[in-house]
């Protein structure tokens, strides 16, 4: 496997570690701030878990397969309160 890939992965890995639910509000909020600021996400060289852009990819992405797999995984999957940031 390239290192680049594996490493990416990895931090996919670690940004998992935070349940869906909590991302998607920080992803929001990141999002939020980037418009306000009227700037692109931040990001590391080398990237890091916290880095805006790969943090909000991999949730919308998690977020995607939890709706598109629907069933069970989807309806554990608690209201996110718009008031909640």
């Amino acid at each position: 496997m390239n290192d680049g890939l594996e490493g990416y992965r990895k931090l996919q890995a670690r940004i998992r570690e935070t349940p869906l639910t909590e991302r998607l509000k920080q992803a929001r909020s990141m999002i939020g701030k980037m418009c306000s600021e009227h700037r692109a996400p931040k990001l590391s060289i080398p990237v890091q878990h916290y880095d805006e852009d790969i943090f909000i990819t991999t949730t919308l992405e998690d977020a995607l397969k939890a709706i598109n797999g629907g069933g069970a995984e989807w309806s554990k999957l608690p209201d996110l309160d718009s008031t909640d940031s």
